[in-house]
């Protein structure tokens, strides 16, 4: 982890220039402590009054052109801004039905009958697989509890689901097919056949 911080609000401006100004910018400017400064000179100042920081000086630069031509390209820069934020939290702000506390339900819940079905499919394979349904059972019950606790955001609760599902079916699967393996047997492959060429007893 690189750096933790409060949220902070960005503003985008993008400028169309013609590929020979900004080729030579950058060339201009290569080798030296400030590579791109000559860039941002010959760009126009952030029309926006709460730039934090210096306004030659961006937090993010893209520059997009096309590879079949060399005319004009647009070059893209963000500044961090005092501009207040919000921040959803996944409490019903988005428009989506992900990003609201009904959504993240729906999710979890479905997540929990899932592994109990897997759980189900697991129970009656020989060995450990008894105790592994309980451990399937008990993350089930586990996303019950979260769902019914404080909301998550959407995207956090379909991670949450999806990785609750691998890792119980990843051993549901690979249980149920060693224990089918096991099963059957050589016994399952059918009556071995006379090898080619070969004859029997006289």
């Amino acid at each position: 982890m690189l750096e933790v911080r409060a949220a902070f609000g960005l503003y985008e401006q993008s400028s169309k220039l013609s590929w020979s100004s900004v080729s030579s910018a950058l060339t201009s400017g290569a080798g030296t402590a400030g590579p791109f400064q000559p860039l941002f000179d010959t760009l126009s100042a952030p029309n926006h009054d709460s730039i934090v920081g210096d306004p030659a000086r961006p937090r993010f630069l893209e520059i997009l052109l096309s590879s079949r031509s060399r005319g004009a390209c647009q070059v893209r820069r963000r500044w961090e801004t005092s501009a207040p934020v919000t921040v959803d939290h996944g409490e019903g702000g988005g428009e989506e039905i992900y990003c609201k506390p009904v959504g993240t339900t729906v999710i979890l819940k479905t997540a929990a009958s899932i592994l109990r079905v897997i759980a189900g499919i697991v129970a009656p394979l020989p060995f450990w697989a008894a105790v592994r349904a309980l451990e399937i059972s008990k993350r089930a019950l586990e996303l019950d509890v979260m769902s019914l606790g404080e909301p998550v955001g959407g995207g956090e609760a379909i991670a949450i689901a999806c990785e609750a599902i691998w890792w119980a079916d990843d051993f549901g699967g690979r249980g149920a097919r060693g224990a089918g393996a096991r099963a059957q047997g050589p016994a399952a492959l059918g009556p071995a056949e006379p090898a080619e060429g070969r004859s029997g007893p006289q």
